[in-house]
């Protein structure tokens, strides 16, 4: 018989916006369970430009970053024409974030707040009844078995790939699927160079479709010798970014010498968020909703945003 737990919210993911909501709803009480497919030592760790703007947190009422959560203050962004020559400044401060530096904190945070957070597990089904999500069925990579999780209210904070609200009825929607041309599909490394980097503490945007038709490639400087440098181009379209990445990035100047820390490959949502975030007793927050900048595909402040959104619905339901 496969065993049965009992929650107030189940959260399907262990990103940025399923452990800030998870810690929201558990700090006033209530039983939270999230789901989430890493090991706990791996939560946080995510291809990412990092990037993240200071406003969002006293909004949101997030402590910032600190510490080795910080590899970099933002005083500025750099938008650079196709020519490279002439650029725009937005001001404004923000972080170079240790990814996963951020994302331990924000679990050790979750954690503290009372949240269970089942780690090594995915979720397998969904049990719908009178039109609300009654349970799901998750396999718990740690017990090494079947559990089933009853909860009156189910979030999907899983990322782009929607893993709960891609089991739901096409009527709901939140169900809404999403075109491989409203993506960006993306590949960065971090890199220490040989030489200083001039200025900083400025975040460096290039457009061009003819290096990257329908995104954009950037610097995003976390030190002095230190950079998180990467593109993304448009789904759908059959480009390789790492290719292109070796092609036109790799043999510049700056990189020359450089050292890899680290590199991967991710897919961002650059459309338009879904019509709603709620549909019956499941919601849907970050990535999985789609409520990353359609315009530059940064997504930590606003998968944070829908946390707390999401929050404020569950605690005042």
């Amino acid at each position: 018989m496969v065993a049965k737990e009992r929650y107030d919210v189940v959260i399907i993911g262990g990103g940025v916006s399923g452990l800030f909501l998870s810690r929201l709803v558990a700090e006033k009480g209530y039983a939270v369970a999230v789901v989430e497919m890493k090991p706990m030592n791996k939560i946080g760790e995510k291809v990412c430009g990092d990037a993240v703007d200071r406003k969002y947190f006293a909004k949101l009422g997030l402590r910032e970053p600190m510490g080795n959560e910080v590899e970099n203050v933002v005083k500025e962004v750099r938008i650079y024409s196709p020519s490279e020559k002439a650029f725009l400044t937005v001001k404004g401060e923000g972080f170079e974030l240790n990814r996963k530096a951020f994302g331990q904190r924000l679990l050790k945070e979750s954690l503290e707040s009372g949240a269970i957070v089942l780690d090594n597990s995915y979720l397998k089904k969904a049990i719908i009844r009178n039109n609300v999500v009654t349970e799901v069925t998750i396999h718990d990579g740690n017990r090494r078995k079947d559990v089933i999780l009853e909860s009156r209210v189910f979030v999907d904070a899983s990322g782009i790939s929607g893993a709960l609200r891609t089991k739901l009825p096409n009527h709901w929607w939140i169900s809404e699927k999403i075109n491989a041309s409203e993506t960006a599909v993306a590949y960065r490394e971090i890199r220490v160079l040989s030489k200083d980097i001039e200025n900083y503490d400025a975040l460096r945007i290039y457009l061009s479709q003819k290096i990257t038709p329908g995104g954009y490639w950037w610097f995003f400087p976390k030190g002095p010798r230190k950079v998180n440098i990467g593109l993304g181009v448009q789904g759908g379209r059959g480009l390789n970014p790492i290719r292109i990445f070796y092609e036109y990035i790799v043999p510049r100047k700056v990189l020359k010498e450089s050292k890899i820390v680290s590199y991967g490959s991710g897919v961002v949502p650059t459309r338009k968020p879904l019509k709603t975030l709620a549909f019956s007793n499941v919601l849907v927050v970050g990535d999985a909703a789609f409520t990353a900048n359609p315009i530059h595909g940064g997504g930590i402040g606003p998968s944070l945003t829908s946390a707390w959104a999401a929050s404020k619905a569950i605690v005042n339901a």
